[in-house]
Formats: structure tokens, C-alpha cells, sequence
């Protein structure tokens, strides 16, 4: 189904894509964490040498921000990864009850495998838009006024 939604949006017909989390997880070592000894990041997250990260910088709900750290944490984890890491360690089948240091802590500890993963952070590139900032994340699932741009007091 999810290869049927980029076809309905017609990113196929620019670019050839891989759901990465589609044949479940792969395990990283998560060196000197407080919150993971793992993280479980998409199975095909190790076909590729390197990674570049787009990201648009803006709030999030448990996060505070969502940028480039949240997308190689939660958005590069597998299913059984995001439980992880949103419940700080404590569970691999439900997101839902873990506290918010725990969470953001496990966020950081899983950032950081993937950038030692990836060399110590040599075969990761980042660009970071700030563009149009508003105050909550897209999976919110309901569209917020633009906070930062144009504001002026």
C-alpha cells in the first residue's frame, strides 16, 4: 500500500525508493546510553553507505523540536524502534506511556548509533531548513499558522 501512495503522488515517476523498514529491524549498539542498549533502526537502513538528511525544522509535541536529530532517530528507526525509543527503552510494541525525559533521551541515544554507525559521523551530511516554523510537528494531522516567519514584535 505504501509504494501505491508514491505512485498516487507521483514521487516514482522521479525517483526509484526503498521503504526501509519493510522487512522489519536492524540492530545498532547504542555506546553508554541511560535509556537504550540498542536501537532497532529500518532493516535496510545498512544497505546504504551514507546518508544525507533534509530536514524542516519545526515544533513537536514531546520532542520541543523536530529537525535532523528525530529524523535519524525515530524517522530512520523501525516500527520496534519508535516504541523504543517514545517509551525510553521500556517497550518494543506500543509507543504509548513512556515519560518525556526518557523519551528524549532515548531520541539522542538513538541518534547518536546512527551517526556512529555511519563513521562517527562521517558518511552523514545535514541541511536543516528553517522555513515557515510553526509550533507543533506534522503528525499532528492538523495544519498550524506559521509562528516564526513574518512575525516581527
Amino acid at each position: 500500500m505504501h509504494y501505491q501512495v508514491a505512485e498516487d503522488h507521483r514521487f516514482t515517476a522521479i525517483a526509484d525508493f526503498q521503504i526501509l523498514d519493510e522487512d522489519g529491524s536492524m540492530s545498532l549498539p547504542v555506546e553508554g546510553g541511560s535509556q537504550l542498549t540498542e536501537n532497532l533502526v529500518a532493516a535496510a537502513f545498512g544497505d546504504y553507505d551514507s546518508y544525507l538528511v533534509l530536514s524542516h525544522f519545526k515544533g513537536h509535541a514531546m520532542a520541543g523540536f523536530g529537525g535532523a536529530i528525530k529524523n535519524i532517530s525515530i524517522g530512520l528507526g523501525s516500527q520496534e524502534g519508535k516504541c523504543l525509543i517514545y517509551t525510553g527503552g521500556a517497550s518494543r510494541t506500543s509507543p504509548w506511556g513512556g515519560d518525556q525525559t526518557a523519551f528524549t533521551e532515548s531520541m539522542a541515544e538513538a541518534g547518536k548509533s546512527v551517526s556512529d554507525y555511519l563513521g562517527n559521523g562521517e558518511r552523514i551530511v545535514y541541511i536543516n531548513v528553517l522555513n515557515n516554523i510553526s509550533i507543533d510537528c506534522d503528525c499532528n494531522g492538523k495544519a498550524f499558522k506559521c509562528d516564526v516567519a513574518g512575525n516581527q514584535n
